[in-house]
């Protein structure tokens, strides 16, 4: 009789997806900063896909790509060859900033003649978030505690100017001043009564 016709599997070769993306998952607004895959077999080219907000430096095609950072967003990258495209791989990156300063220092902007041992600092509005404050101080004041938080104990010697200001990894704040004047305690006034 008649043989059956032949038959074969035909396997369609694909273009595998990228193993995880390396680079960083937090940078500074402003920072240049490198992502990259491993090469992946049988890709001629990549495909990368970054935030609104981001600049591309260089190529976008190859395994690796250069980007100046912009607000926080997903970076993603696909392989692409004669066989078709892969399937995407994305990081997560968070963008911080340098901090900002507004509004005031409080604390007394007067004291007493011989100074004030232990007075309150802070700011206000307070601040929220890890920075470290670099307080700034005349000479023969001095912490009580707290130096690089915001709102430090300080004994107050003289009058003088007190500063501040905020750092983070992305860098550093602007200043902000207080004035503290030292005003003469008034003299007991002493009344004797007499005989009339």
């Amino acid at each position: 009789g008649a043989s059956l016709p032949a038959t074969a599997a035909v396997v369609v070769p694909t273009v595998a997806t990228p193993g995880s993306i390396i680079g960083p998952d937090s940078v500074c607004l402003g920072q240049g900063v490198e992502f990259s895959v491993a090469p992946v077999a049988g890709a001629d080219t990549y495909s990368w896909v970054y935030p609104s907000g981001w600049s591309l430096s260089g190529s976008a095609t190859g395994n690796s790509i250069s980007l100046t950072a912009g607000t926080s967003g997903t970076v993603e990258v696909s392989a692409a060859g004669q066989c078709g495209q892969s399937q995407a791989v994305t990081t997560q990156v968070i963008t911080g900033t340098t901090p900002t300063l507004t509004g005031e220092i409080l604390a007394p902007d007067t004291v007493c003649q011989g100074g004030s041992i232990g007075t309150f600092f802070s700011l206000n509005p307070f601040p929220t978030g890890n920075d470290t404050y670099n307080w700034t101080l005349p000479g023969d004041w001095s912490f009580v505690a707290s130096p690089n938080s915001a709102s430090p104990i300080i004994n107050i010697n003289s009058a003088g100017t007190v500063q501040v200001s905020a750092t983070n990894a992305c860098g550093n704040s602007n200043t902000l001043s207080l004035n503290i004047a030292m005003v003469d305690t008034p003299a007991a006034q002493i009344t004797v009564a007499g005989t009339v």
